[in-house]
């Protein structure tokens, strides 16, 4: 049996194993370096084992380094550099939970106490990613190095749509091959240590990329005798071998091809970008321009606010190819289907120019670990003077509310998707950034934690939340049409709907500004209830729209989509569009309700949701303007004691409200001691949101 014909068997062995996410096999992070020997990172990513790659950069110094499990540890190559391979000792070696630093302190590449850095992991995997260390005369190649018909062998089981090669033992440029638009005879090929342009009548045609084996049609430059070589196979989305994660088992993680540029700014006008649908929202986003020198291999991802929308302090990016600092610039917008080029810069947008992207799926419902435990979804903690919160290593967090309750400091909503910027629930007007700098507002600053040196102390609470089945966290772009189905991404009808005006485009744009968050409740129990709505900074009781339903509605959430009218609130519309945020929830057994109960007036209401709660939000939605009320374990529930809630709608103290014995909980929902009118009062009805 020949080694490609055994390839193949090796592709179709495991059709029968068990499911594989996205959070199996890539995975990013900000941290900050901390000069000694480290623990380890990347979740449960099995890199010993399983075999990958980790690339490190320090985010306002020096290279790129590209570690993996074929070459061994500490062995590393630079992205931005033809150098040859070089090798530090205890840097980084790979573990069965990912990957472990090193102590060398005075590297400021990877470990340095004083600066941040981001690290991308990549794990080997059938219809993902492999990795191939080959020379002339290699189990896995066939013919020479510089010979036609050269072939090295890969592991991928489908065809890859992009491949990263570097020689190792010697200084020599790397050589990128992109797949481009899946139309021309050849694929793109360029060097991503360097900004020329992209030549398309390299040593890789197209029609010698298969899914077992790549062909070169040429030797010189990169591909000569005798030297070795270390290939990074990126899987081709587009083949159906590649369609293999998720649940179900028919997924890709991994998008490659082009788009034509068209030199537009967003503007108050109406003017963006080109989109490009890609049948996915993305985590990481790699962008190159195709002709041209001086343009950058950069790429946006979640680790840097990527795919947040519009607005210019917000969207860091790095590039591959340069030592450069974290840049800020309007790069894309992530949707639901793909992506949106938000500026003209020539490195991703000049009108009539070509790019190649590269884009790597979020954990979205379709394809992440299902939800198993209630901290994979959601957790509270209050601050540790180290300045972070934790989430029980279970999760990373994309969206949190956190208040300091003895203080009548505001609150602030904080969100991956909007870094270092937070709005506050009391107030209708735009917050002041966290911080201008990454020390005191990241998210992932560490493994599953969140904060930083100002905003995590020891008297501040959070409420997190990680993106998935039962709630979501997005920006979207408004279009003014009355009735327009908005993608929510969930897997169930959504229950609660909060949407924050983020930015308006043209002038000086401004976050979170103008008005309150406005929210809809499916449970509002008004007429023509989808319609309906309140807001948090004001506390109102839940009203109807009007006929016009020009908030929410005239439609009913369903299981793929909300729907809005053409309110300035939530869809401006005409020459003045902007940017909003939108969270929303659903109900998950045993884990999450958005539910509704009536009050009886007495000092005992039972409410039964399925699992005992950690933190239950209660708003009356017919009588009017009372508190959106915030009960939690951790500030302090405790069944039959005395309690001080917090509310989202005022920035005051929780001594604001009456010390009394207002709710317990038990192993199958809550009761309300209590009849206090924002809680329980007589025949009024209340809406409310319990996490367990």
């Amino acid at each position: 049996m020949d080694l490609q014909t055994q390839r193949l068997m090796m592709g179709a062995a495991g059709a029968g194993d068990d499911p594989v996410y996205v959070e199996d096999v890539y995975w990013g992070q900000t941290r900050k370096g901390s000069g000694t020997y480290d623990s380890t990172y990347g979740t449960q990513i099995d890199l010993a084992g399983e075999g990958g790659m980790v690339i490190v950069k320090a985010r306002s110094y020096a290279n790129y380094q590209v570690f993996d499990t074929e070459r061994g540890n500490n062995k590393h190559i630079y992205t931005d550099s033809p150098n040859q391979e070089g090798t530090t000792s205890n840097s980084l070696s790979f573990g069965s939970s990912g990957y472990t630093l090193g102590n060398t302190a005075s590297s400021n590449n990877f470990n340095n106490s004083s600066l941040y850095y981001n690290d991308y992991v990549f794990r080997k995997c059938k219809g993902f990613f492999d990795i191939q260390v080959y020379s002339s005369g290699s189990s896995n190649t066939s013919g020479s190095i510089g010979n036609p018909n050269f072939k090295v062998f890969h592991d991928l089981g489908c065809k890859p749509g992009m491949i990263w090669i570097k020689r190792t033992n010697g200084s020599s440029s790397w050589w990128v091959w992109h797949k481009g638009d899946g139309t021309g005879t050849y694929a793109y090929e360029g060097n991503l240590n360097g900004t020329g342009s992209l030549d398309q009548a390299g040593p890789l045609p197209r029609a010698d990329v298969t899914d077992t084996y790549i062909k070169f049609a040429q030797g010189g430059g990169s591909f000569n005798d005798p030297h070795t070589y270390v290939a990074y196979f990126f899987a081709d989305g587009d083949d159906t071998d590649a369609q293999v994660f998720g649940e179900d088992k028919d997924k890709p993680l991994l998008k490659m091809g082009t788009y034509t540029g068209n030199g537009v700014t967003p503007s108050i006008s109406g003017g963006m970008g080109p989109s490009v649908n890609v049948g996915f929202e993305p985590q990481f986003l790699l962008i190159k321009k195709v002709t041209g020198t001086g343009n950058m291999w950069i790429f946006v991802d979640d680790a840097n606010a990527g795919g947040g929308g519009y607005y210019t302090s917000i969207q860091s990016f790095l590039a591959f190819n340069e030592t450069s600092n974290l840049s800020t610039s309007n790069v894309a917008m992530y949707d639901a289907t793909g992506f949106t080029i938000q500026g003209s810069s020539s490195h991703f947008n000049t009108n009539g120019a070509t790019y190649t992207y590269f884009a790597i799926r979020r954990p979205d419902p379709h394809v992440a670990k299902p939800v198993e435990d209630n901290v994979d979804l959601f957790t509270v903690d209050d601050g540790t003077a180290q300045g972070y919160f934790e989430t029980n290593n279970k999760f990373n967090v994309d969206f949190a509310w956190t208040k300091r309750p003895a203080s009548s400091e505001k609150w602030s909503m904080l969100g991956r998707k909007w870094q270092r910027k937070a709005w506050s629930t009391d107030s209708t007007g735009s917050e002041a950034n966290w911080a201008t700098d990454n020390s005191n507002y990241v998210f992932n600053l560490r493994s599953y934690q969140f904060g930083g040196t100002s905003l995590a102390t020891t008297s501040r609470i959070a409420y997190m939340w990680r993106r998935s089945e039962c709630f979501n966290v997005f920006t979207y772009r408004s279009t003014g049409d009355s009735n327009w189905a908005v993608p929510h991404g969930l897997t169930t009808t959504p229950r609660m709907i909060w949407i924050k005006p983020y930015t308006r485009l043209g002038g000086s744009p401004e976050p979170m500004n103008e008005s309150s968050t406005f929210v809809f409740h499916y449970y509002s129990g008004v007429s023509n209830g989808s319609r309906a709505y309140s807001t948090l900074a004001g506390g109102n009781e839940f009203v109807d729209d009007g006929s016009q339903a020009r908030k929410f509605g005239p439609t009913w959430p369903n299981t793929t989509n909300f729907y809005l009218g053409n309110g300035a609130e939530v869809n401006r519309g005409g020459s003045n569009k902007e940017y909003y945020v939108a969270m929303v929830w659903s109900d998950k057994t045993g884990f999450q309700k958005v539910n509704y109960y009536t009050g009886n007036g007495s000092s005992s209401k039972t409410v039964t949701t399925g699992f005992q709660p950690r933190m239950i939000m209660i708003k009356c939605a017919s009588h009017g303007s009372t508190d959106w009320l915030v009960f939690d374990t951790k500030h302090g529930i405790t069944n039959g004691g005395n309690e001080r809630p917090i509310a989202l709608n005022r920035a005051n103290p929780d001594t604001y409200w009456t010390s009394q014995d207002w709710i317990d909980v038990s192993s199958t929902g809550f009761e309300l001691k209590t009849s206090d009118g924002l809680v329980n009062g007589s025949s009024r009805r209340y809406v409310y949101l319990a996490c367990a």
